[in-house]
């Protein structure tokens, strides 16, 4: 039996590679500006990005001040990452 460790953060994961033509700008600019009109939603919103990260992808985090946020892990195995965090989080693909 598997138990799932729950956290009160709002979670958005990414799981794969972003290379640096794949950097979501304007969704860390609007992650920017939502921050921005509610700085309590700092303690709520976390972004995990699982997988390789292009430079451009992590410079852009920094630009947009979202390093307290996001988090950058390497890759780990859909079957763990999905027992891990399904019951928490949307996927989107």
């Amino acid at each position: 039996m598997t138990t799932v460790k729950t956290d009160n953060f709002f979670t958005i994961l990414h799981s794969g590679n972003l290379n640096a033509t794949q950097n979501p700008e304007i969704f860390w600019q609007s992650i920017r500006t939502l921050l921005e009109s509610d700085p309590a939603l700092r303690q709520i919103i976390r972004i995990r990005l699982i997988g390789n990260a292009a430079p451009d992808i992590q410079q852009s985090v920094l630009r947009n001040q979202l390093q307290e946020v996001v988090e950058f892990r390497s890759f780990i195995p859909i079957r763990r990452s999905s027992d891990k965090y399904s019951r928490r989080i949307f996927y989107f693909q």
